[in-house]
């Protein structure tokens, strides 16, 4: 954890524990809960099952947990800030896209990784909302189409370092998970802008991946992801989406 001795003191990670969130918390108890979740998160990052327990507990806290796992990723520590990343993706909402992309640049493939999950995780959550008849927020469609997409395709198409290679993969899945949300909310005629901006950029990009036998992981994922694109519910036309 990133607790660093310098000159015999102890080196607090401000990143993490500058407590500008907490004060947007008015119930006393919840906030006291808060900072203490807060800090388990620091804690308890390098033991698993307990990081786990911690990051459930603010899950079921609701969206009030995403300031803290939103400054979890600004942390000195990795791990913390994986376990932000995690936190988010599990609560699936669509107002943290821009932080998920800008932890998908995180220098950490395990962070960018559980980050890339989290943006496929809300693509196929806003999927569920519309089944069930809800109507998507203009903005979180937006930023779905804006930013997690380019996003994505960017991390996909990211070769310069080899040890990413796991968010590479993961980025490939969620395009998958996006793509397949898009085929069925916008149906026939309807498609477009989110449509039409899936099929532009992340279409070539998957095929490019799925080219690449060398990328294992990534390759099976990006050709997984066509697959269940082409065969989704609502995909009138194989050649909308570039192939067969």
């Amino acid at each position: 954890m990133k607790s660093i001795m310098s000159n015999g003191e102890k080196k607090e990670d401000k990143g993490f524990f500058s407590g500008k969130f907490l004060g947007n918390i008015k119930s006393g108890f919840r906030r006291r809960k808060f900072a203490r979740l807060k800090n388990d998160i620091l804690w308890n990052a390098y033991s698993i099952p307990k990081m786990d327990r911690t990051i459930n507990r603010l899950v079921n806290m609701g969206e009030e947990a995403i300031p803290i796992f939103a400054e979890a990723l600004e942390s000195d520590d990795f791990v913390v800030r994986k376990g932000g990343a995690k936190g988010l993706g599990k609560l699936c909402c669509p107002s943290t896209i821009p932080i998920l992309c800008n932890a998908l640049k995180d220098e950490d493939n395990f962070v960018a990784k559980n980050a890339a999950e989290a943006l496929g995780n809300i693509g196929k959550a806003l999927l569920e909302e519309a089944k069930d008849g809800k109507m998507l927020e203009p903005k979180d469609y937006a930023n779905l189409n804006k930013m997690a997409i380019p996003a994505l395709v960017d991390c996909l198409k990211d070769r310069s370092n080899y040890l990413m290679a796991s968010a590479r993969a993961e980025a490939a899945k969620s395009l998958g998970k996006i793509g397949n949300a898009l085929l069925q909310i916008e149906r026939g005629p309807e498609r477009s802008m989110g449509y039409l901006n899936f099929c532009k950029i992340a279409i070539p990009a998957l095929e490019n991946a799925s080219k690449r036998r060398l990328v294992g992981e990534t390759s099976r994922n990006a050709n997984e992801a066509l697959v269940a694109i082409r065969r989704g519910p609502n995909c009138s036309s194989n050649s909308e989406i570039g192939g067969a």
